[in-house]
């Protein structure tokens, strides 16, 4: 879903956010505002994070990294 939606918002960022690490940065970030906010679907705290491990791993083939991103905090459930 990320290249998707970078084709879409392409505009937005200066530089290439596949080849340039700033870039990339922002991004991951925006892309996981809209994941929680702006998008079609809300999406919940777990599909977030989720998704940004699934970036980081995309990125680090790519030889970028991972982004440097919050992660999104989960609330704490009791043991079972």
């Amino acid at each position: 879903m990320f290249l998707p939606w970078l084709a879409d918002h392409a505009a937005t960022y200066t530089a290439d956010p596949l080849a340039d690490r700033q870039a990339r940065d922002w991004a991951v970030r925006d892309y996981r505002m809209w994941l929680l906010r702006d998008g079609p679907a809300k999406r919940s705290r777990v599909y977030v994070n989720s998704a940004l491990t699934a970036l980081d791993d995309f990125c680090t083939r790519r030889g970028l990294g991972k982004a440097d991103v919050a992660r999104e905090d989960l609330p704490k459930s009791a043991p079972r």
